[in-house]
């Protein structure tokens, strides 16, 4: 092979090296010493399929102690984490061999879980190093083990709580630990709070490549698990930020700070722009370098949360068939107040708006969107304002189609938000006398259920939905 056809390869393999590095995927786009990337979507009972690269599959070669994905009602805005079961024979757990799954022992570390957990008594383990197996029976992997203790998430040995808020039953956490092997201060973050509890983590306490266990121990996992993320450093802030803001938008979550892209500039939700708004924050995004592909969503925290979605809206974010391109973000949150029709406002059909008012960040251009809400009101509008003032000057846009999403019926309008625009819902309300203002609830006979004989429910006629139900009994239910 002649000299100019070497040098002509070489710089051709040159090229892919770099088109290859370019195009590489990471959470957040922070790539260096990715060790795990578990994602619901490479999951499969046998095999969870690592995303980092580095292929560390966790796996479960027997099947009564194989996790599964979670049934369709427990999706997490519409994505299915991956359910390890409860207690005793039921308890599930993968496992990676000895070698693995950092380079070695005694390492610098930082952990990323999303995860749910059935109850909070004693230990629930997540994910422990340090052992291994490839039998049935539950082992101990403690070196370093990532667990709830009590309605805490600590990194045992060292259980010391950093004073983060306690972990309730049935809700998604996003949890994140780091530190530095031999320097005092281990690191946590819940949800994007954080804070750090004095203790130093010894070497031997960090048998990282002596093999894995994710999910149950013989102190059980007893929940779900979303996604695990793992580098063999301690990350600094800005990378955590970022890891955050992507498992953030998948999973429904608000955080406390910024969100911030892949490219580590483009900030697509800004917590001093959007001031007053930073409530029950959620979005839809494409974000090529971190595998974001959230086509739809809503917060999951408590009570009713708007929907918005592209116009493929779908019982479950992998079924919606329309996607955004990458670099498209549209991000919402509101002003904390009550999502009911509470403030008067005049208009053809309306006369009371929520007390609720939501702000977009629209980055990249992100065109029609679905936004729907909760069947039930009279004559829901969309109202959309340029500023936080809602008045009758603004346009309202009828949200008469429907849509049933995972068993729940919405109503739906098909717009676009600006960067920067406001919305809210409007209805027609009827009261007793016509008085609105915080009326918890209103039972009448003439209820709309008309059918003779027993009834099982006296439904609420007020906005508020507090039916009032006898099923245990059919013989106290009236007539």
């Amino acid at each position: 092979m002649n000299k100019q056809l070497r040098s002509g390869l070489a710089a051709l393999a040159l090229t892919m090296l770099g088109l290859t590095g370019a195009r590489a995927q990471s959470p957040g786009g922070v790539a260096a010493n990715l060790k795990i990337w578990l994602r619901p979507e490479t999951f499969t009972p046998s095999s969870w399929t690592d995303a980092s690269g580095s292929g560390n599959h966790f796996t479960q070669s027997n099947a009564g102690r194989q996790p599964f994905l979670a049934l369709p009602q427990e999706l997490y805005n519409f994505n299915s984490p991956v359910d390890f079961g409860t207690t005793g024979a039921d308890a599930r757990f993968m496992v990676v061999p000895t070698g693995r799954p950092y380079s070695a022992n005694g390492t610098n570390s930082t952990l990323f879980t999303t995860s749910v957990n059935r109850n909070v008594s004693g230990y629930s383990d997540i994910i422990g190093f340090g052992a291994t197996t490839t039998g049935t029976g539950l082992i101990n992997a403690n070196t370093p083990v990532y667990t709830n203790l009590s309605s805490n998430i600590v990194l045992y040995p060292y259980i010391t709580n950093a004073g983060l808020p306690q972990v309730e039953v049935g809700k998604m956490y996003l949890n994140d630990v780091s530190f530095t092997v031999g320097t005092a201060g281990i690191k946590y973050g819940q949800n994007g709070q954080t804070g750090t509890v004095n203790n130093t983590f010894a070497a031997g306490n960090a048998a990282h490549a002596n093999g894995a266990v994710l999910g149950s121990q013989p102190e059980v996992r007893d929940g779900l698990i979303g996604e695990v993320i793992a580098y063999e450093r301690d990350l600094a802030e800005d990378e955590k930020v970022r890891v955050r803001s992507y498992l953030a938008i998948k999973y429904g979550l608000t955080l406390p700070h910024n969100y911030v892209a892949s490219n580590g500039s483009t900030v697509f939700w800004d917590q001093t722009t959007n001031n007053g708004y930073n409530n029950n924050i959620a979005g839809i995004a494409r974000d090529a370098g971190s595998l974001q592909n959230q086509k739809q969503s809503r917060s999951v925290n408590d009570g009713k949360q708007v929907l918005i979605a592209t116009t493929g809206l779908a019982d479950a974010n992998a079924a919606n068939t329309t996607e955004l391109t990458d670099g498209q973000f549209l991000l919402w949150g509101d002003n904390g107040l009550a999502k009911a029709p509470a403030v008067a406002l005049a208009g053809p059909g309306i006369n009371f708006r929520f007390a609720a008012i939501w702000k977009a960040q629209n980055s990249g251009s992100v065109g029609t969107v679905r936004v729907a809400w909760p069947a039930g009101l009279t004559n829901l509008k969309l109202i959309q304002s340029s500023d936080a003032t809602i008045d009758s000057s603004d346009p309202a846009t009828g949200m008469t189609a429907t849509q049933i999403v995972n068993g729940v019926s919405y109503n739906y309008a098909d717009v676009s938000l600006a960067d920067g625009q406001f919305f809210t819902f409007a209805a027609f309300v009827q009261a007793p006398g016509g008085v609105v203002a915080n009326l918890l609830m209103w039972h009448k006979a003439n209820d709309g259920v008309n059918a003779a004989g027993a009834k099982n429910i006296w439904k609420d006629m007020s906005v508020n939905g507090r039916d009032v139900t006898q099923n245990n009994n059919a013989a106290n239910q009236p007539g």
